[in-house]
């Protein structure tokens, strides 16, 4: 399984206050088989 995504932290006096994510879900999805493949011409 092969999947991308990027975490930003914002750090202040050393600690995490606060954090996004953005994964690719949807590469996640197709290989584990709950949404189709593209198909290709």
């Amino acid at each position: 399984m092969d999947f991308t995504g990027i975490t930003i932290a914002r750090v202040e006096n050393g600690q995490i206050v606060k954090g996004w994510n953005a994964f690719d879900f949807l590469a996640l999805y197709q290989q584990i088989g709950w949404v189709p493949n593209p198909v290709t011409p």
